[in-house]
């Protein structure tokens, strides 16, 4: 039996990067694979909707591995919004969210970059292991942003 567990994550940066370089890297699948750790894979295909595959996460219980769809909406340069999109009930996982671009709160040059999401995995543990299993995700996306964000970082040239 499966149960669906969620996390969510929301972060704030700034970068003194231009809006428009940040939003050049955000729309470049490879490069969201390059930087995060999970993600194998993300597969375009071509109508709005992103396949993304992650695997090898260790969680109370196993290790998960799965792909989802994800209805990818791009409001070019100032945000990107994502929502799970089935392609079928085979898909153990999901995410909802977007990234926002503005420019930099103080005036300057740069951008503010807001990321907010929220995942949900169906896994075979029990529901009574809800916060040990939220508390491994919590720990996941943390380890996933992390690196994510260091890697724009240095594709920007700001590292």
């Amino acid at each position: 039996m499966l149960n669906q567990f969620t996390s969510s994550r929301h972060d704030v940066a700034e970068v003194r990067s231009s809006v428009d370089e940040v939003w050049a890297l955000l729309v470049q699948p490879a490069v969201l694979v390059r930087h995060t750790p999970f993600l194998h894979a993300i597969d375009d295909l071509g109508d709005g909707r992103w396949v993304w595959r992650v695997g090898g996460i260790r969680y109370p219980g196993g290790v998960f591995t799965s792909s989802f769809t994800e209805r990818m909406t791009f409001d070019e340069p100032r945000s990107i919004t994502f929502s799970h999109e089935p392609a079928s009930r085979h898909e153990h996982a999901g995410a909802e969210g977007r990234y926002d671009l503005s420019p930099a709160r103080d005036g300057g040059a740069g951008a503010r970059l807001e990321i907010a999401l929220s995942v949900t995995a169906r896994l075979p543990a029990p529901r009574a292991g809800r916060a040990l299993v939220g508390k491994a995700m919590d720990l996941v996306l943390a380890q996933m942003g992390r690196s994510f964000a260091h890697g724009l970082l240095a594709e920007l040239g700001e590292r």
